[in-house]
């Protein structure tokens, strides 16, 4: 680039004269062209304004999505090359709701500080009615983009719906910073493999985390309710895919099928579908195979005919399963089953029931949970089949209530253990929980095939030293009373209420409950989901109810 002799360099190479203010004027000089190309700089490269595009079939303008008058007619139509990172594309749902077609296949991305948000419209009354988008192979199809966000939340409501696909509803690949939030998926599907919601070839890395299913209703789909599968079969990391606050019900399969990397809380799971749609389906609430998995905060209910109403597996591999975290979730029944196989509907089972279990289970936690009215085991971990040569390292049960569980079979046992982990203090621990037979259950425990009532079981010193074989007091409950049942400690308890062990040092999430409340509120942890607290009314449940409009 040629300078003139009136720029600034110019100026400093046509100003060499050796006076006693020459050095100054070139130091003086030179800071202003540094300052005027770093400003040059600073406008070129500052971040384009984010842009806002329309789609709105009602709209009768120039369909090329700049407004609403000139809006995007169908999802068709949207010319995805000009949507960049951190622009957002309204949807109306007009004065009372507008249907389109599927799918709505975005194919484009945004970045980690600014994605690209799809949304319905915010105008009130008058493009923020329901947006329904209906039929077509996918209702949603995000292939191999990278931080998106589709959210239909108005006002804490659901406000965009999809349903009656030919496959899976929302089907995302090679997800990265996906959100998909406030969303009904409903009748997703016609035959199996097709699911409601489905995030696919995951990797198992910090550097592809960011994906989210959130505060959705998701119920009556041909096979899972929710996929989420990784590339690899055994993670090492956490919260890959946050899945929360969201209602899952009327499963046919699996409410929540995932490998590895989950983060899964504060959603209600359950009930099933009757009659199932999915014939040859094996439903658990959540199948969650490999590590790497936090499981907490959650409702199960009625969940009949799978393994389990949350199963983690190994998914057929022959490794070390570590870092399983299971805390403060409540599981239970509203109605007597009588003809299940005596195997399945068991509420927490950690290993074991694949033709390749884990050599080891490491780093398992199942502490704090409230489990009552199953007609199965209520807590069943092990490393392998019985008899086998798995071992357990550094795992945990603690803290837990069981009440009412294995009704089914008299005299079976509410918890098994199963592989051949050494005794209590090195690799197991089974300590502080609650187990009460009920009206009609079973307070036996199985400790690698050897079968003992409560009472030997604790003589034997394999573990439950410090337990309790008592019926708590809690706000409210009767047998399978189910949604009507209070299960928070009364005041007049004595039988978990400051009976539990402290384990805030095995991870501090363990020092709050099911609602949040910090632990301890007495003199000591209280066993189960729920810290009492002595005073005040019926606390409120966590927001996952969710009203669509």
């Amino acid at each position: 680039m040629r300078l003139g002799k009136n720029s600034a360099l110019g100026f400093i190479r046509n100003n060499k004269r050796k006076t006693p203010n020459s050095s100054k004027n070139i130091m003086v000089f030179q800071s202003m062209f540094l300052l005027m190309m770093f400003f040059a700089m600073f406008v070129c490269t500052s971040d384009v304004p984010a842009a806002s595009y329309y789609v709105d079939s009602a709209a009768s303008g120039a369909n090329n999505g700049t407004s609403w008058d000139n809006a995007w007619q169908a999802f068709s139509a949207i010319s995805w090359a000009s949507v960049n990172p951190g622009d957002t594309v309204y949807i109306s749902g007009g004065t009372s709701g507008r249907t389109y077609s599927g799918p709505l296949t975005i194919t484009r991305s945004g970045t980690a500080g600014n994605p690209i948000t799809i949304r319905t419209g915010p105008e009130v009354g008058v493009h923020d009615g329901l947006v329904t988008i209906t039929g077509g192979t996918n209702s949603i199809l995000i292939n191999a983009q990278r931080y998106v966000t589709v959210t239909g939340e108005k006002n804490g409501t659901i406000n965009i719906r999809c349903q009656n696909t030919i496959g899976t509803g929302v089907q995302v690949t090679y997800p990265v910073g996906i959100k998909i939030l406030y969303v009904e998926i409903n009748n997703a599907g016609t035959a199996p493999g097709n699911h409601g919601i489905q995030f696919r070839d995951m990797q198992t890395t910090a550097a592809n985390s960011g994906n989210e299913i959130g505060y959705c209703r998701i119920h009556d789909s041909f096979s899972d309710q929710i996929q989420a599968i990784c590339t690899q079969y055994n993670g090492t990391v956490h919260n890959v895919i946050a899945i929360h606050h969201n209602k899952i019900y009327n499963l046919s399969d699996d409410g929540i099928q995932g490998m590895c990397c989950m983060d899964i809380y504060n959603n209600t799971i359950g009930p099933m579908r009757v009659p199932w749609r999915d014939t040859t389906g094996h439903p658990d609430g959540i199948q969650a195979g490999g590590g790497y998995q936090r499981i907490h905060n959650n409702i199960f209910k009625d969940i009949w005919g799978g393994n389990g109403f949350l199963f983690v597996d190994p998914y057929y591999q022959d490794y070390t399963t570590r870092n399983i975290y299971i805390y403060n979730n409540l599981f239970y029944g509203t109605t007597r089953q009588t003809t299940l196989p005596g195997a399945y509907s068991r509420a927490i089972i950690v290993g074991g029931d694949t033709p390749n279990p884990p050599t080891v289970l490491d780093n398992v936690f199942v502490i704090g949970n409230t489990i009552y009215d199953i007609p199965s085991f209520a807590i069943d971990v092990g490393p392998g089949k019985i008899g086998s040569a798995g071992r357990m390292t550094n795992s945990y049960v603690l803290n837990n209530i069981a009440i009412n569980t294995q009704y089914q079979a008299s005299g079976s046992v509410a918890l098994q253990f199963f592989g051949t982990p050494v005794p209590d203090d090195s690799g197991l621990i089974v300590n502080n929980n609650v187990i009460y037979q009920g009206l009609s259950g079973s307070s036996n425990i199985s400790w690698n095939g050897t079968h003992y009532t409560y009472n030997n079981f604790v003589a034997s010193g394999h573990g439950q030293r410090t337990g309790y074989n008592a019926m708590p007091s809690f706000v409210s409950y009767t047998q399978f009373g189910g949604d009507t049942n209070d299960m928070r400690l009364s005041s007049s308890d004595t039988a978990a209420t400051d009976r539990g062990q402290n384990v805030a040092n095995l991870d501090p999430r363990f020092a709050y409950d099911y609602l949040g409340i910090s632990r301890p509120q007495g003199v000591a942890w209280d066993i189960g989901a729920y810290e009492s607290m002595s005073v005040g009314g019926k606390m409120p449940m966590p927001p996952y109810i969710l009203k669509i409009e």
